[in-house]
């Protein structure tokens, strides 16, 4: 039996993704407007450019790399303000700005994981010195203290070996 492509379903047109050729060519644009303009004027960013910025940092943050951590918006908000610093130095000839923006949010994203885990190292290490208090019995007793300790321990070990 022959089917017709006028039988099979229509796929959904999301309107929710970046269409790259479009995003190049309001890039070229704002390129272009930046070289006429005199030295030192600032040349806003097209519109379609700017909600493409957004656009990727924020469906970067569903990426399998990224979907346990709970500083999202932080990691968004970093991705944002790098593109926004790198995107003057895009190359006009590579034709594939989305890509482009997906790398350099990429990158702030992984900045910003790394960031993040300096800081529960610190924190734990704290309380290892200041909190926690493996010689005072009169806090915690037995084996949950000897658990308590290795998986204080535990976690410094593997914070440590995260950041190398």
């Amino acid at each position: 039996m022959h089917t017709n492509d006028d039988d099979k379903p229509k796929r959904r047109k999301r309107s929710n993704t970046v269409h790259n050729p479009t995003l190049y060519e309001d890039i070229k644009d704002w390129v272009k407007r930046r070289e006429q303009a005199p030295e030192g004027e600032h040349v806003p960013m097209g519109d379609y450019t700017a909600k493409s910025i957004i656009e990727v940092c924020n469906k970067l943050t569903y990426h399998h790399s990224f979907i346990g951590y709970t500083w999202k918006d932080l990691m968004i908000s970093d991705g944002i303000e790098n593109l926004i610093l790198a995107m003057p130095n895009f190359n006009i000839e590579y034709d594939n700005p989305h890509a482009y923006m997906t790398r350099v949010a990429f990158n702030a994203f992984v900045r910003r994981i790394k960031k993040e885990n300096r800081e529960n190292e610190k924190k734990a290490k704290y309380f290892i010195a200041h909190v926690y208090d493996s010689t005072n019995d009169g806090v915690v007793t037995g084996d949950i203290q000897d658990n308590a300790h290795h998986f204080y321990l535990g976690m410094l070990e593997k914070l440590g070996n995260k950041n190398k």
